[in-house]
């Protein structure tokens, strides 16, 4: 290890070889011990997987601004507004998306989700005790209907929102093989989503639509419209998907969380919390420093990329007592498992929702959840969690 003259330890260490992919855990939590703030030679930027930096790089959008982070491409697929912008286009363009998530309509749809879980979970426990695919089976069933549903989304061609999300996080890393190949598997994709963001294609009465009524009023662009539609469809499907499949492991893995829950059905809004901090959807998030900045000891100068490693923050041991076990109970204020700050997730009122109703209604018709095979990671650059996981679920 050797010094630079801004103070900050140094690795050669490659964080997105299929090494540090497959075992995030050990090799983030490795670069979080090595030093407060680490230089990484191969990319040229620093990174912390401390908790109480990661906070203050994420909360302080004035010092390290989302302008220009590490591996910053404007002519990417992926939809750049609101995760490039700060205040105050960042707000306005925000505020377009959070009012139609309004309190009245979150009602609307807490209501309709439950309903939709309660339907899903009954004809799938129709039977008695069952063994199924966890993504495909079960959370992908119920996210790809609620959630296309609630946007006023056709229904032909849905299946494709298990890639999308994944796509848009891949091309948030370097443009390494994985990258290249991702974009090359998944063009049918591209093109079905672009489709479906324009405002033919959407259920007028949809929350989709509304950003299109935001353009319509002058808030917005047309163009920004069909960005922000993208915005919501990348927030919100196979990462929810991702984070509800956490939980479930979660559950699995500590059985007395789940007798906990089936004790105290009101827990459910705990379940995705603790998952996302348990296992963290986002590897890591970048930013660029605007100045001069002190952190964790280290210099940061100006116009140096930076990067929160959101798998090691959200199991600091000096934040997080037991880190590695998922526990329902724990008091989980400050997770970053959304993210933190101005540029947080927009979706994830929506989210919290999603899994509050499926976890409330798989309680009722579960007795408990064994996982029969090997799960699978994700394999993405920046998307981190199980894919795949065999499930048994006994009946109550």
């Amino acid at each position: 290890m050797s010094v630079l003259t801004s103070g900050a330890a140094t690795t050669d260490y490659d964080i997105f070889s299929m090494d540090a992919i497959l075992h995030a855990h050990e090799r983030d939590a490795a670069i979080r011990e090595q030093a407060p703030v680490v230089y990484l030679e191969k990319y040229d930027f620093y990174v912390t997987g401390r908790h109480d930096l990661s906070q203050q790089v994420l909360q302080n959008w004035e010092t390290f601004s989302s302008a220009s982070r590490p591996f910053h491409d404007p002519n990417s697929v992926r939809p750049e507004i609101l995760l490039v912008d700060d205040p105050p286009r960042h707000t306005q363009v925000k505020n377009v998306i959070l009012r139609a998530l309004s309190p009245a309509a979150m009602k609307t749809m807490k209501d309709t989700f439950q309903q939709q879980a309660d339907r899903l979970i009954g004809e799938i426990m129709s039977g008695g005790t069952v063994e199924l695919e966890a993504r495909e089976d079960l959370v992908g069933r119920y996210i790809l209907k609620v959630f296309p549903d609630m946007l006023g989304m056709p229904a032909e061609g849905r299946e494709n929102l298990l890639s999308y999300g994944g796509i848009v996080f891949n091309t948030l890393g370097p443009e390494n093989e994985l990258f290249h190949r991702t974009l090359e598997e998944n063009g049918h994709v591209l093109d079905w989503v672009g489709r479906q963001c324009k405002r033919e294609a959407l259920d007028p009465n949809g929350i989709a639509a509304q950003m299109y009524v935001a353009a319509d009023n002058g808030e917005i662009t047309e163009e920004e419209a069909e960005l922000l539609v993208l915005v919501l469809l990348s927030a919100g499907s196979d990462s929810t998907i991702v984070g509800i499949t956490g939980a479930l492991r979660g559950m699995a893995e500590f059985p007395g969380e789940w007798e906990k829950l089936r004790a105290d059905p009101s827990k459910a809004r705990l379940v995705l919390e603790e998952a996302i901090r348990w296992q963290s959807i986002t590897r890591m998030l970048g930013r660029v420093a605007t100045k001069d900045v002190e952190l964790g000891g280290t210099l940061i100068p100006r116009g140096s990329k930076m990067g929160t490693m959101m798998v090691a923050a959200n199991r600091d041991h000096r934040r997080w007592d037991r880190p590695a076990d998922y526990q329902l109970d724990r008091k989980i204020a400050g997770h970053m498992g959304f993210g933190a700050g101005i540029h947080s997730c927009v979706g994830q009122a929506v989210a919290r929702l999603e899994s509050e109703c499926f976890f409330n209604a798989l309680s009722r018709r579960v007795k408990r959840i064994e996982i029969t095979g090997q799960p699978e990671p994700v394999i993405n650059n920046i998307m981190h969690g199980t894919v795949r996981m065999s499930l048994k679920l006994h009946a109550a």
